[in-house]
Formats: structure tokens, C-alpha cells, sequence
């Protein structure tokens, strides 16, 4: 081609591929706005919840505000691929198809760790609420493990691995199983002195019986 039709060129290009960048911002700004409006409409529904109040009362969290965010990003990616198609670059549109393949992935793991959060705290403070320290030691220690089920449970929804992490568990339970142990046995020390000095004195005090009824005779 010769140089000299190069820049008639390109602006033949520019023109012909003009009305397809134009259509794309539009539906960005489109995505832009429907995304707000999703994001509106489902934290309304989502805050009129039993759910939305549950967490309120006891917790700074808001599922209300977690999951409209979401939905609205979602819509907005959503409409980014069809823009992204619409200008045809190719390297946009792989992108957010990948990020859109792992969306249920994210709602899923964001359900299951907020509903295990929840239902250990259910658990914790409503079942096992206690004076007792045994009571809310045990309520504590329910509370942590379906935590842990529900991190676990969302890790593999991503499809992260969670060897690491349960490698992390079986340290904090071997370093909480040392401690209460040391514990226990620091704050048992003078009750369990106490009960040897008893038993000896018991058993002393059956053994100078039969000596005593000896020298009787």
C-alpha cells in the first residue's frame, strides 16, 4: 500500500469503527445504570429481611449492603463483556468472561460464610450463654469450628485450596489444647494437693486403727 493512502485509510477505519465505540459507551453507561438500580431494588428487599436484622442487632454487618454491591458489580460486568464485544476487543471481552464464570462462586462462598458466621453466633449467644465459664467456653469453641466449616466451605467454592488452612487449625488447636492443659493444670495445682493430703490422711488415719485395737488387747 502506499504510503500516501495510509492516513485516507485509517480514517476510513476510524469512521467504520466509530458507530460500534459510540454503542459501547452507551451501554457501559447503560450497565453503569442498571447496575445502580439492581443494587437499589435489592438492598430494599434484602434489608426487610429477618436476616438483615438478625445481623444488625448483633454485628456491624449489613448482608443488605454486601449482596447489592455485588449484584450491581455483577450487572456492570455483565454489561462490560457486551460492550466490550460490541468494540470488539477480544482481550476485554476473555477477561470478563472469566471474571463472570467465577460470580456464583463468590455469591455461594459469600452466602455460606455469612450464614456460618451467623449460626455460630446463633449458637454462642442464644444456646450457650452462660455464667459458666464451661458454658461459654463450649459455645466459644462451637462457635470458632462452624466458622471454620463455613470458611473452609467457601475456599473450595472458589476453588482455592485449604490445605494451608487446615494446617493453620491443627496448629491453633494443638496451641489451645497446650495451653488450656497448662492452664488447668496451674489452676488445679492446690485442689489436687488439697485431695492428696486428704486421701493420706484417710488412708493414716485406717492404718492406726488396727494398731490401735492391738495394743487394746
Amino acid at each position: 500500500m502506499p504510503l500516501g493512502e495510509m492516513p485516507s485509510m485509517l480514517a476510513q477505519k476510524t469512521v467504520e469503527y466509530l458507530p460500534n465505540l459510540v454503542l459501547a459507551l452507551l451501554v457501559v453507561v447503560g450497565g453503569y445504570i442498571a447496575g445502580k438500580i439492581v443494587e437499589t431494588i435489592s438492598y430494599r428487599l434484602i434489608s426487610s429481611t429477618a436476616v438483615e436484622r438478625f445481623y444488625r442487632e448483633r454485628t456491624y454487618l449489613s448482608v443488605a449492603f454486601i449482596f447489592s454491591l455485588i449484584f450491581k458489580w455483577a450487572t456492570i460486568l455483565y454489561f462490560l463483556q457486551y460492550a466490550a464485544n460490541i468494540a470488539k476487543i477480544d482481550a476485554l471481552v476473555n477477561l470478563m468472561g472469566a471474571v463472570i464464570s467465577i460470580l456464583p462462586g463468590v455469591i455461594g462462598a459469600t452466602a455460606v460464610l455469612l450464614g456460618s458466621y451467623g449460626i455460630g453466633l446463633y449458637i454462642k449467644d442464644d444456646i450457650f450463654r452462660s455464667r459458666e465459664f464451661y458454658g461459654n467456653l463450649l459455645g466459644k469453641l462451637i462457635f470458632l469450628f462452624i466458622l471454620y466449616v463455613g470458611i473452609t466451605t467457601s475456599l473450595q467454592l472458589l476453588h482455592i485450596p485449604t490445605d494451608l488452612l487446615n494446617y493453620l487449625l491443627l496448629l491453633i488447636v494443638g496451641a489451645f489444647a497446650f495451653g488450656l492443659a497448662i492452664a488447668i493444670g496451674l489452676g488445679l495445682k492446690d485442689i489436687v494437693k488439697e485431695m492428696a493430703e486428704s486421701y493420706f490422711r484417710e488412708y493414716m488415719k485406717n492404718q492406726s486403727k488396727p494398731a490401735a485395737r492391738k495394743k487394746k488387747k
